[in-house]
């Protein structure tokens, strides 16, 4: 009996101690160098902490809106995460390509949303919305005046280089890119199957159109 719980001890001692070895930087792992090995390695040991948190309480949007130059009247919308969740879903369960571009957009888009929300308090504490009582008209002239900034920013530019990849793929020639960032509401886990639930869809931020053909902003 005493032999069990010293092998027991030492394989549950050398399986944490190889969980501990793995969450070293990659840079100081050998494996690392020998690619197949180390996707075995990685699809033993990675562990998905996100499941431990709070659920979030609305999804992300990220709209690309495509105009005609020559017609504006010619709408063609484009919802990137929604879109890109059916194609891993249809595809294999562990797709890196679409796995890797879901993170990369996420992870260009969300930052966009917190920086805006920092601003914006600061824009309110130096009192900038003292004359104006409604938030709302408040936060469109943070915006207005805010615009220029975030045009220079590089998570925008790389949207746009992949609003004008789409573009390509549908076929949309001759035609100018407007960026819509927002949220839509999450129904509670015990509503999830009510199709009468409401979701809210809030946008935060709607850029100016950008003319894929001159990559000019259009004021």
């Amino acid at each position: 009996m005493r032999t069990i719980k010293y092998f027991l001890l030492i394989i549950f001692a050398f399986w944490w101690g190889l969980n501990f070895y793995f969450s070293f930087p990659k840079s100081s792992l050998p494996i690392l160098y020998a690619h197949t090995l180390y996707q075995n390695w990685d699809n033993v040991f990675y562990q998905r902490w996100g499941f431990f948190a709070p659920p979030p309480k609305f999804d992300n949007r990220l709209y690309y809106v495509y105009a005609n130059t020559k017609d504006t009247a010619d709408i063609f919308v484009y919802e990137v995460f929604e879109k890109l969740n059916k194609r891993k879903n249809q595809k294999y369960l562990y797709n890196d390509n679409l796995i890797n571009l879901d993170y990369l957009l996420h992870n260009l888009s969300s930052p966009i949303g917190e920086l805006l929300r920092e601003d914006f308090e600061i824009y309110k504490h130096q009192k900038f919305c003292d004359s104006i009582t409604n938030e709302t008209e408040c936060y469109q002239s943070f915006i207005n005046q805010s615009k220029s900034e975030i045009y220079q920013l590089s998570q925008i530019r790389t949207l746009l280089k992949h609003s004008a990849l789409i573009a390509r793929k549908q076929g949309l020639d001759d035609h100018k890119v407007r960026l819509i960032f927002g949220a839509k509401d999450l129904p509670r886990f015990y509503q999830r199957y009510q199709d009468s639930i409401v979701r809210e869809d809030n946008v935060f931020f709607s850029s100016d159109y950008y003319n894929l053909n001159s990559s000019t902003w259009e004021r």
